[in-house]
């Protein structure tokens, strides 16, 4: 594990959270990405993506830009494998080897543009609510409520957004 990682992901005693969960670093890289749906008023095909090719590094921030309409948000459906019509073509990898879709889902989280939070919260309580969904209760370091919310402001921490974590 990144020795960044490990600092980053710390409660305040300095027990490293990060060891304490399975973790594989992923690269994810694509290659020639097509995506056609057919229009639902003509029946003409559509090609919404055509030959897109990227390299997600594991640790890095990756940003995805472009003008309104350029397809960013269809790509990243495209590539979490949330495209449920259409034709999709091209290659996904995961460290080198094809995307699965299992293994993609329990290695990937991808926040959908209009995902829906409650306004009410603040974004550690969002945070938390999240991870008392999606977090395997066999993961000792998660285990208790007390493990889920150091383990949850570990991550707001390596977030950078501890001055925002009482903010709704």
């Amino acid at each position: 594990i990144d020795e960044d990682l490990k600092e980053s992901v710390s409660d305040p005693a300095g027990q490293e959270l990060a060891t304490q969960l399975p973790f594989t670093r992923v690269d994810l890289t694509f290659k020639d990405i097509c995506y056609e749906v057919k229009a639902s008023t003509t029946g003409e095909t559509l090609q919404l993506l055509d030959n897109v090719n990227g390299v997600m590094k594991a640790g890095r921030m990756c940003a995805l830009v472009g003008s309104s309409g350029a397809g960013k948000t269809t790509l990243m459906d495209v590539i979490s494998l949330r495209k449920t019509s259409g034709t999709v073509t091209g290659e996904v990898s995961l460290n080198g080897f094809p995307q699965e879709k299992t293994s993609f889902l329990r290695c990937a989280a991808y926040v959908e543009q209009f995902d829906i939070q409650s306004p009410e919260l603040t974004v550690r309580e969002t945070v938390l609510f999240s991870a008392n969904l999606r977090l395997d209760p066999s993961i000792q370091a998660t285990a208790d409520k007390a493990g889920k919310e150091r383990f949850v402001d570990g991550i707001i921490d390596m977030l950078e957004l501890t001055v925002l974590k009482d903010s709704q």
